[in-house]
């Protein structure tokens, strides 16, 4: 599973991709990748370093969140997809249907350039802290468009994610190949087991599955 960090922007040239129909839009929010799969330290540190305005997440990743947010005091709000209101629990987490309200009436004037970041994604930090990867629109739609040369898909395709959405080849080779072609996208929070996953693929009619080395090691045993 992954966070998405979302970062208000204060200038055209940071300004990073919008959802339509949410605050999110309505702030010009970028969408910066981060594992909840480590210390709060380096959460607490990625949310700081890419100005993270908010966190959509779910419940089971909580504890190591609320730990790192009591360190970003700039942090507005932990949004939960699961949420169910607890008492006691800290006024950052959110329920996610806050941000389905609808966007202002007012229009943006300053336009979406190509060369605008649209994300970060954050390294792994072998050799230290993570590293932010600034990725630009162009970026992501060139990524795009070359997988799409290589892969021959219609729109009756489906495929399925199964890689961490905190690296690119997730992103380029499944969610935004999905998007660009309104494909079905079948995604699942874990590697391990794959059971599961392997299971709905034959109920969805997964047609497409882009992976990694080990993945395939570990399915031809």
């Amino acid at each position: 599973m992954r966070h998405r960090l979302l970062r208000d922007q204060p200038a055209r040239r940071d300004r990073g991709c919008r959802r339509s129909g949410s605050r999110t839009a309505a702030a010009g929010a970028r969408a910066d990748g981060g594992t909840p799969r480590v210390p709060a330290d380096e959460l607490a540190y990625m949310l700081k370093d890419s100005g993270a305005a908010g966190v959509v997440t779910q419940t089971e990743f909580l504890p190591g969140l609320t730990g790192a947010a009591a360190k970003c005091p700039a942090l507005k709000a932990l949004w939960v997809t699961d949420y169910e209101p607890k008492p006691g629990a800290p006024p950052v987490v959110r329920g996610f249907e806050e941000l389905r309200a609808p966007a202002p009436s007012a229009p943006f004037v300053d336009p979406i350039l190509e060369t605008d970041v649209a994300a970060i994604l954050y390294t792994s930090g072998t050799t230290g802290f993570p590293k932010g990867v600034m990725l630009t629109h162009r970026n992501l739609v060139t990524n795009c468009e070359s997988s799409l040369k290589r892969i021959t898909l219609n729109r009756k395709d489906v495929t399925l994610c199964i890689l961490p959405m905190f690296h690119s080849f997730a992103w380029t080779a499944i969610v935004l190949t999905s998007t660009r072609l309104t494909l079905k996208c079948v995604i699942f929070s874990a590697i391990a087991p794959p059971r599961p996953w392997l299971k709905a693929m034959g109920e969805h009619g997964v047609t497409l599955l882009a992976a990694v080395p080990q993945i395939y090691a570990a399915l031809a045993r």
